[in-house]
């Protein structure tokens, strides 16, 4: 019952037996590629997990948010969100799923998510201030030493001061500040993070790590 998409190329492969036929046309050219974890938000149940792509394996070097949710010890759900630009623009668009056929959901409704009331309350709480356009209310939700990075920009502030200033600049402009609507989360109270979905045309959906 394992469910692999991929939200920026919008795959959704709704079975293990689909993915491992999909991944079978792939791995003879991989050679000598890699793919590691960087970095691991979560627990046993449910993870945003930071993973690298070497260029050997599809090309060009990707890094992805990965949403991971597991149960017993199985995963049940893995998708994975990344900037195609970096991957060149036109590479991308050859390989996406036309819009009609583009997935209306990745599967988050399958997968129970995670419990715990910190993650769930940090989630909440950040997504309604970025959707009510409120920069201060958005940032009383970091620490004095926070750092906010937007991988898509390449970009990092740090401290809530600064946070706080960005978000003014900002906010109106970022495709998970429009609209967007928590989907599903993931992680404990040590880190992990949520989905969103967008009205947004340009970004439809994707993954913030706490």
């Amino acid at each position: 019952n394992t469910i692999y998409a991929d939200a920026t190329l919008g795959w959704l492969y709704p079975h293990r037996s689909a993915l491992r036929d999909a991944v079978a046309q792939f791995i003879p050219n991989w050679g000598t590629g890699i793919s590691y974890a960087t970095r691991i938000l979560g627990d046993e149940h449910s993870a945003v997990i930071a993973v690298t792509d070497t260029p050997e394996l599809f090309g060009n070097e990707i890094r992805t948010l990965s949403a991971v949710d597991m149960v017993a010890g199985k995963i049940i759900r893995f998708v994975d969100y990344w900037d195609g630009r970096h991957f060149g623009a036109d590479a991308v668009t050859k390989l996406r799923a036309p819009d009609d056929e583009f997935p209306a959901s990745l599967g988050a409704e399958t997968a129970p998510g995670t419990t715990n009331a910190a993650i769930r309350e940090a989630s909440d709480a950040l997504n309604d201030a970025f959707g009510a356009n409120d920069a201060n209310r958005a940032a009383a939700r970091f620490t004095d030493d926070a750092v906010f990075e937007d991988l898509t920009l390449r970009t990092q502030i740090q401290g809530r001061l600064a946070i706080a200033r960005y978000l003014r600049r900002t906010n109106r402009n970022l495709p998970y500040a429009q609209s967007a609507s928590v989907t599903h989360v993931l992680g404990d109270d040590m880190g992990g993070g949520y989905e969103w979905k967008s009205a947004s045309k340009t970004v439809r959906s994707g993954l913030i790590a706490l």
